[in-house]
């Protein structure tokens, strides 16, 4: 590959990962803002990551040879929706914090068109992870503008 357009590829990396950020940001405070609160109890964990393979509903396994997401775990909280149905489900996040111990009661967000998608109000991860890809977005695009400025001129 030319070096003119290796230098390229930080800098568009970076801004897709900051976007990706914004959006889940965006998608987060609409959840926050259009979403049910509800109590609810979180009854498990999953794992989550690169190195996991879902198979079923709640059986998930490592991919051999991965490291990635070993000590990373999901959330799985139990929640009644304001119509009455009972619903188990996973933030589409998770940490290898241990704040997410079975039996601890939560506040449940849920949005009320798809009920399993869902946040725990107050989850250090609802802030960590789009934080962290916005972060490391615009760190790679001002490296990589950086360093393309210095290699092409």
């Amino acid at each position: 590959m030319d070096d003119t357009y290796a230098v390229l590829i930080a800098p568009i990396v970076g801004v897709i990962v900051t976007i990706v950020g914004v959006a889940l940001v965006r998608s987060g405070r609409q959840l926050k803002r259009d979403g049910h609160r509800v109590p609810g109890v979180i009854v498990g964990s999953r794992p989550v990551g690169i190195g996991y393979v879902r198979v079923s509903k709640n059986v998930y396994l490592k991919v051999r040879g991965s490291s990635s997401g070993a000590n990373t775990h999901a959330p799985v909280v139990r929640f009644r929706t304001l119509d009455g149905r009972q619903m188990t489900a996973s933030p589409g996040y998770g940490s290898n914090v241990a704040i997410n111990r079975e039996g601890k009661e939560v506040t449940v967000i849920y949005d009320p068109d798809k009920p399993e998608r869902v946040r725990i109000d107050g989850h250090i991860d609802n802030v960590l992870g789009p934080v962290l890809f916005i972060g490391l977005g615009l760190l790679f695009t001002v490296i990589g503008t950086l360093v393309s400025f210095a290699v092409l001129t």
